[in-house]
């Protein structure tokens, strides 16, 4: 007697569609702030956002990335508030990432990276100074 397989049954598992997925939490280094940060109201809540890009550095050397970042949560835009970021100033970004995408213009690939703040660490502020209320970049000091 031979058996064969029942083909009224099909072999489907269910997905899960709406699942908590795993957050994890990346951090980002030597990001430069694009232009200052802004602070909006949205449905009665405040939002921060700002835009850096991640150049290539020692341990990223193929790195080109612009990192959208922006946070909702109140204690997380007070915290980024207080930082007072401009345009210029590197910054280490921690948060979740939502979604990344890949941008290319020109023939050069570029990583668009969106990113849910719960984090961020000020470094190196950028060199500017005010003049007849210009914002301008300090010239360097050059030898005689």
């Amino acid at each position: 007697m031979v058996t064969q397989p029942d083909e009224s049954k099909a072999d489907f598992t269910q997905g899960t569609l709406f699942a908590e997925q795993e957050q994890t939490i990346t951090t980002i280094e030597n990001c430069q702030a694009v232009a200052a940060p802004t602070v909006q109201t949205i449905q009665g809540k405040k939002e921060w956002r700002c835009t850096f890009t991640a150049p290539p550095d020692l341990w990223h050397q193929d790195r080109h990335e612009l990192v959208s970042a922006r946070t909702r949560e109140d204690e997380t835009v007070k915290m980024a508030n207080r930082t007072r970021l401009q345009a210029g100033d590197f910054a280490t970004l921690k948060g979740i990432v939502t979604q990344e995408q890949e941008l290319i213009q020109g023939g050069k690939a570029t990583k668009l990276t969106y990113l849910n703040l719960t984090e961020v660490r000020p470094g190196l502020r950028a060199s500017n100074t005010k003049v007849n209320g210009r914002i301008e970049k300090k010239a360097g000091r050059q030898k005689a």
